[in-house]
């Protein structure tokens, strides 16, 4: 997952692992990544997030869409058991269409994997 919260123009990038291709749970190792957007989300309790699902080209956009969704859902989830409202956080799922690289060879499909969080 990509964290990208804008403020006053500055935009900050935080990665959360998801597992591997076709999966959406959240690798171990982003338990980091979750724990600061918690913290941040507790220093601003009237901020609101986008959290925004993507997926690589690979598979038919119709179950691209839904594992976008199911990513986002994964982050929320984290997020909610860390103790964040529910009603600030609105989870997406974009599938392919938003890719950051191109889908062309394996880095670029993982970079394209990614959740990111967008200021409401």
């Amino acid at each position: 997952m990509r964290r990208v919260i804008s403020n006053q123009n500055q935009a900050n990038s935080r990665s959360v692992a998801i597992s591997r291709i076709g999966k959406s749970n959240i690798k171990p190792e982003s338990a980091q990544a979750i724990a600061e957007i918690v913290k941040l989300l507790n220093s601003d309790p009237g901020l609101k997030i986008h959290v925004v699902g993507h997926t690589d080209n690979v598979g038919s956009v119709e179950s691209n869409i839904k594992l976008s969704q199911n990513r986002a859902e994964s982050v929320v989830q984290a997020l909610r058991n860390n103790g964040i409202s529910p009603a600030r956080l609105k989870s997406f799922g974009c599938g392919q269409f938003a890719p950051v690289m191109s889908n062309d060879n394996e880095e670029g499909r993982a970079k394209n994997r990614r959740v990111e969080l967008v200021k409401q």
